[in-house]
């Protein structure tokens, strides 16, 4: 189910998954990444939704605020809400693969944060990742 589509990002939301996508399509000042985040934010709180998926690809680079600012204010939201994965689809380049293992060290160090975070190069992997949970549910029953 489409949720929002504007010129930054679309956020879909997946009622038989519990999954939200964001993605991003561009060159993104701060303030709209913020607003972007905070978005998905209400929307997993609103579904109540256990999985996100943040395809980043086309995403520009974050600066050093955005990213104290996704420590600061978007983890402990999103470890509220009872989000249990997050997963990020990345370009390959090095600035970018610098600041999402920063964010997995942080969520893998930090006991506040009770989600798991992985990023993939691949949608395709990280979906499976994902929802992982929902398979290995499946099987059990």
């Amino acid at each position: 189910m489409l949720v929002c589509n504007n010129s930054n990002y679309t956020i879909r939301y997946s009622e038989h998954l519990s999954l939200v996508e964001i993605t991003w399509h561009g060159y993104t000042l701060s303030e709209q990444l913020h607003d972007g985040l905070k978005h998905v934010a209400a929307v997993i709180r609103e579904k109540n939704a256990l999985y996100l998926l943040v395809d980043a690809k086309r995403l520009n680079a974050m600066k050093a605020s955005d990213q104290t600012w996704i420590k600061n204010n978007f983890f402990p939201e999103l470890s509220a809400s009872g989000l249990k994965k997050l997963t990020r689809v990345t370009n390959t380049d090095i600035f970018t693969q610098v600041i999402v293992g920063d964010f997995v060290k942080l969520v893998q160090e930090n006991e506040k944060i009770s989600f798991d975070l992985q990023s993939f190069y691949d949608r395709d992997d990280a979906l499976e990742w994902l929802l992982n949970d929902i398979s290995l549910s499946a099987n059990t029953l």
